[in-house]
């Protein structure tokens, strides 16, 4: 992991771009693949938690789970400022075991592009199904490429964000921040991302012996500032994009 997983609130503000939408689609997705408002809900590789937050205030019973307690203490914290309860687990994506099943998960803005081998994905399927409920529903955001020899690296990308006086930009595998209350500085951000061969994803969740697709959902649309933005209501048996949600139910 590099420094921004130990900086939370930094990588609160790099990512904080609005995710309304976002939220508004596994709030939508889940309630058509048969879950509802209320349900219990999980959040693998959660960081600060900003989908979790929507969510738990849309009415969801939502737990959040990540290997970094530094993002699981920010949120803890953003939960408390917020007025929603969040229950938060520390422990490994592909390793974990909750104190009672959910009806549902999810796997935001590419988190699982940090397992590299298929060995981890298949043992992340597993996990998750382990704790779904029979006939749980399963969504995870991940990026695609036919050829996945190729690796997306944040360091491709610059933008820049900034939240009250303080500025983070991303450029050339670095972060610079200006922060009044810390000076000038960098951190190192080497971070990259496994991009997913559709097909060979999906076979993945099967070879998991616990979960079976569903559907994809493809990218609907972009917004200006260049975020996905997906509708629960357009599926697709093989999805096209750089990008896509892929719908998977605990086997009975």
């Amino acid at each position: 992991m590099t420094e921004i997983y130990n900086n939370a609130l930094y990588y609160d503000i790099l990512f904080g771009w609005d995710r309304t939408l976002e939220a508004l689609f596994y709030d939508a997705a889940f309630q058509i693949l048969g879950l509802s408002c209320g349900d219990r809900l999980l959040e693998t590789g959660c960081g600060t938690g900003t989908i979790a937050l929507k969510l738990a205030k849309y009415g969801w019973r939502v737990s959040a789970l990540d290997i970094k307690e530094e993002m699981l203490s920010f949120l803890r914290q953003r939960e408390e400022e917020e007025s929603v309860s969040i229950d938060t687990v520390l422990a490994d994506m592909t390793a974990f075991t909750l104190s009672e099943p959910v009806d549902g998960a999810y796997c935001p803005m590419g988190s699982m592009g940090h397992l590299m081998e298929d060995e981890q994905v298949i043992n992340h399927f597993r996990a998750v199904g382990k704790n779904l409920k029979a006939g749980g529903i399963y969504i995870a955001d991940v990026g695609l490429a036919e050829n996945e020899t190729y690796e997306w690296d944040y360091g491709q990308d610059e933008w820049e964000m900034e939240r009250d006086g303080i500025g983070v930009v991303m450029k050339d595998k670095k972060l610079f921040i200006s922060d009044p209350a810390r000076g000038e500085f960098t951190l190192d951000w080497d971070a990259r991302l496994r991009l997913f061969n559709p097909g060979h994803l999906a076979s993945l969740a099967t070879e998991s012996g616990i979960l079976e697709v569903v559907t994809w959902y493809p990218e609907a649309d972009m917004t200006d500032e260049g975020i996905s933005i997906f509708d629960a209501t357009f599926t697709a048996d093989y999805p096209e994009g750089e990008r896509a949600m892929l719908a998977c139910r605990k086997l009975s």
